[in-house]
């Protein structure tokens, strides 16, 4: 994120995983192209291999129940609050469409970015949304954004410091960006950490659950706040954030389990992700 060489292994058992030294960032080791993006997320990535029932998203969703939405229309009455009403707004990441059709609905001019041909196309056949194929960076010119949202995107990005960048470019002044992304200073995490630290072999598998193939950076409050501010944003509020585990497909000791660390971790402000929002100084 921040350029720096002063980097070091995070943990004795998956030495792919650095830690910069200056900025804190945890990444994963190795240059990954637009190519290896597409190859990642293809049919079998939305429709097998998506962590949990995610896959669910796209062979059985209904928009108007799935838990995922409730988020999403939360999200938007936030984003039209900030923006005094709905604009333009622009998904990255948009994987199905969905949040860019919640948008639409809701009275914005809405746009998606996804990088999986499978998806988009899913996307706008299911949903109707404009739709582009290519990263942030490349998006063909156009009249400035109000508001761009990365929800669950930056953490699987080759490179988010410049999709931070790219995106304070696209925003009219005093337009928000709004991210969610795992924090890895959370109390899940901190008890996976520790229990690593005694037994580095035996808790590998625990630390392929927190740290995900696919993610390739993974971020805490004080390198996502650092992040932003380096692309140029102020930071207009950061929150620890959870889902309810009743909004998830958990079920039985697995749900009764989640709601005691939820509570730990609802206490302490280290739930399982960040949710934030930033704004582009400037405007009125």
């Amino acid at each position: 994120m921040c350029g720096s060489r002063r980097v070091q292994p995070r943990f004795p058992a998956a030495p792919e995983l650095k830690r910069c030294r200056e900025c804190g960032v945890v990444f994963r080791a190795g240059q990954v192209g637009a190519e290896d993006l597409r190859r990642t997320y293809d049919k079998d990535y939305y429709l097998k291999a998506w962590p949990g029932s995610l896959g669910q998203f796209f062979s059985e969703f209904d928009p108007e129940r799935h838990h995922k939405t409730r988020f999403l229309v939360r999200q938007l009455a936030e984003l039209s609050r900030l923006c005094g009403g709905p604009g333009r707004i622009l998904d990255v990441g948009c994987a199905n469409g969905v949040f860019p059709w919640l948008a639409q609905k809701a009275g914005w001019q809405a746009e998606g970015l996804e990088v999986s041909p499978f998806a988009a196309e899913w996307g706008r056949k299911q949903f109707g949304v404009t739709i582009h194929e290519v990263d942030l960076a490349n998006l063909p010119p156009g009249p400035a954004y109000d508001a761009i949202t990365f929800w669950d995107t930056i953490e699987h990005l080759p490179d988010p410091a410049g999709a931070l960048r790219a995106a304070f470019a696209r925003l009219r002044p005093g337009g928000y960006l709004a991210a969610l992304t795992p924090d890895i200073d959370s109390l899940v995490n901190s008890l996976v950490h520790a229990a690593h630290r005694l037994a580095p072999r035996r808790t590998r598998p625990l630390l392929g659950k927190l740290y995900h193939q696919d993610h390739l950076s993974f971020f805490n409050p004080g390198s996502l706040a650092q992040a932003l501010l380096a692309a140029g944003f102020t930071v207009h509020w950061m929150e620890s954030y959870d889902e309810d585990p009743h909004d998830t497909e958990t079920e039985g000791a697995t749900r009764f389990a989640l709601h005691l660390v939820g509570l730990a971790a609802g206490i302490m402000q280290r739930r399982h992700e960040l949710l934030v929002y930033a704004q582009r100084p400037g405007g009125k």
